[in-house]
This record gives structure tokens, C-alpha cells and sequence, in this order.
């Protein structure tokens, strides 16, 4: 759900110079999508939990006409970071909720999937940064 309507808000207003706001644009669409099907909120110990500081940090470099290398580097801290943090949390939502009491300091995995696309597109952008 995220990626679809990611991709569907890219494709509709990409602006040439403008791809840091394009791109944070695309991934507060996605957010919305899987809050709205999904019915999650931040603390509910989901993907959101990753996503949501991952696409402030997206945010917060607005002005800039790029990503540095330093800068991928970072949303991939932020991303893991945040992912990290829902050990502890309580689920809510989800499979997890299912099984109240199993999840003590355990990361979310969808958490810790966002975090983990994070740090490989880091890694891409990172070195072609470098060059």
C-alpha cells in the first residue's frame, strides 16, 4: 500500500529540482495510505513507527536540492533507530497483537523493514554521492 501510493504521488508531481520535496511528498502519500487502510497510528507498534521518522528527516532537508552522502547516511540511523525503539512498545495492531505478553523487546519487523530498505537505499545513494 505504501509503495503504490508513493509511486502514484511521484508520478503525479515530480517537479525537476524539486526531487527532496517530490520524494517527501510521495512517502507522506504513502504514510496516509497505510493509515487509512490499515488502520494503524504511530505507537502501535508497526512500520509506521520507522517510516514516520524516517520521512520527517526527508522532511527537515526540504531546501536542499539533493541528498549528500552524509544525508542518506543519516535517514538510515534515523530509520533504524526508530525501529529499535518499538521493542518497547506494545503491539496493537497486527499479528503481533495477537499474542500480547510474547512481544517484550522485540523489534517490530515491519519496523525493522523499513529501516533495513532504508540503510540499502543509503548505500546506493551514499556512493553515488561520492563521485
Amino acid at each position: 500500500m505504501f509503495f503504490a501510493a508513493a509511486a502514484k504521488q511521484l508520478s503525479l508531481s515530480y517537479r525537476e529540482g524539486k526531487a527532496i520535496e517530490s520524494l517527501s511528498d510521495a512517502f507522506e502519500a504513502g504514510i496516509q495510505s497505510v493509515e487509512s487502510y490499515a488502520r494503524v497510528q504511530p505507537g502501535d507498534k508497526s512500520l509506521l513507527d520507522a517510516l514516520i521518522p524516517a520521512v520527517d528527516y526527508i522532511k527537515t532537508k526540504r531546501q536542499q536540492q539533493k541528498f549528500t552522502s552524509l544525508d542518506w547516511k543519516e535517514l538510515a540511523t534515523v530509520a533504524d533507530r526508530a525501529a529499535q525503539e518499538t521493542r518497547t512498545m506494545t503491539a496493537k495492531v497486527g499479528r503481533a497483537a495477537y499474542i500480547k505478553g510474547f512481544d517484550t523487546n522485540i523489534a517490530d519487523p515491519g519496523a525493522c523493514a523499513v529501516a533495513a530498505i532504508c540503510q540499502a537505499i543509503s548505500d546506493v545513494f551514499a556512493k553515488a554521492s561520492i563521485r
